[in-house]
């Protein structure tokens, strides 16, 4: 008997299912608010398009019959099912903190309001709106938006569906004006925090300006943690960029900073990692951009990663059972390890968007262990 290899099938799977894959990682929002849903639509709806693309890939070998078994479309289903709840259950493992206590936090989450924002304040908005969907009621959040002074606030507000509602509201209102002045708008936020017991700023801003020497002193004396969010700019001093910088060290927060693309724009997803990253460290509990299918393993490393080794090894036993049904051991080892070694590369690697795809392509949603076909002439 006659034994050929049809190549039309594999690469019309890796191709079929890596544009369903990619085009589900570009949904950066539908990630951040729904991370559960969308991290199982990226394990089953790419692995239906693999499977999708192998039976055209056949269809261009018109004298041959691929060996694979007819599927029955309850194990299909099943299949889909498995590999959905693969990928939605290790988010929700994923997104557990087993390092962090969680505690009440009151924050004073300040917004530059100034004209030179102009740019930036769909993206920012955008951003800001995101995280505060993604809080607990571990936090008391009060909004300010400030240029040169403060120009309208929240009260504290519980990170309930009210408070969020509410919060998200007030950002999505927020005017554009004036110039930019860090005493006011800190000198503010003392205030507001007077007498609160885990209290903390964060602040977003392009803008340039002096700080008081008795200010910091203050939020020293206070135990206020600053975090403060810089969006890069070339005309801000060096002095009061330094200084913004060692106010936020010193008071036991951190500095972070945002660059402008050529275009004049900034990466949104960078500023929700930097608001995601400022309310986690102020001492709650956020989990925004703990996402499955993104990003190094947060600490304790070694307990995150054998979340993904396990999610990615089960994930390749499905997509071998999803095309093949029943097969040997040998094959069924060889598609684990393959999940294994992505979880490996993700976790370890600065694996950008399009490593991602070739890698989940050609070692997952196109693996299929046997391509060999039997002349239907002979």
């Amino acid at each position: 008997m006659k034994k050929t290899y049809n190549f039309w099938v594999p690469l019309c799977a890796i191709l079929f299912s890596s544009i369903v894959f990619w085009g589900l990682l570009e949904q950066e929002m539908l990630a951040q608010e729904y991370p559960i849903l969308w991290t199982g639509a990226c394990l089953s709806l790419p692995l239906l398009a693999g499977y999708v693309g192998s039976h055209l890939g056949n269809a261009f070998s018109r004298s041959t019959k691929i060996l694979f078994p007819s599927a029955h479309p309850l194990r299909l289903v099943l299949c889909l099912a498995a590999a959905f709840g693969l990928g939605a259950g290790g988010q929700v493992l994923y997104s557990l903190s087993w390092n962090e206590v969680s505690e009440e936090v009151q924050v004073v989450f300040m917004l530059d309001g100034s004209n030179s924002m102009q740019d930036f304040q769909a993206d920012c908005q955008e951003a800001a709106s995101t995280i505060i969907d993604s809080l607990d009621e571990h936090y008391e959040v009060q909004v300010v938006s400030f240029a040169s002074l403060v120009l309208d606030a929240t009260d504290f507000l519980i990170m309930d569906d009210a408070g969020k509602a509410e919060a998200i509201t007030f950002i999505e209102t927020m005017d554009i004006v004036g110039g930019t002045n860090f005493d006011n708008a800190f000198q503010f936020a003392r205030q507001s925090l007077e007498g609160k017991e885990n209290p903390a700023v964060i602040m977003l801003t392009d803008g340039d300006a002096p700080l008081s020497d008795d200010l910091i002193s203050d939020y020293t004396a206070a135990n206020i943690r600053v975090y403060t969010i810089r969006i890069e700019n070339d005309f801000a001093l060096a002095e009061n960029v330094d200084k913004l910088i060692d106010f936020a060290d010193a008071s036991g927060g951190m500095d972070m900073f945002i660059e402008v693309d050529h275009g004049g724009s900034v990466d949104q997803k960078e500023i929700l990692a930097a608001f995601d990253e400022a309310f986690a460290s102020s001492g709650g509990l956020v989990m925004a951009d703990r996402l499955l299918l993104a990003g190094a393993c947060p600490e304790p490393m070694f307990v995150y990663l054998a979340v993904r080794l396990i999610v990615f090894g089960l994930f390749g036993l499905a997509a071998a059972y999803f095309h093949y049904g029943k097969l040997p051991a040998a094959y069924l080892f060889g598609n684990i390890l393959s999940g294994m070694l992505v979880a490996v590369a993700l976790s370890l690697t600065e694996l950008n968007e399009l490593a991602f795809v070739i890698l989940m392509g050609g070692l997952l949603f196109g693996v299929l262990p046997s391509y060999r076909e039997v002349d239907a002439h002979v």
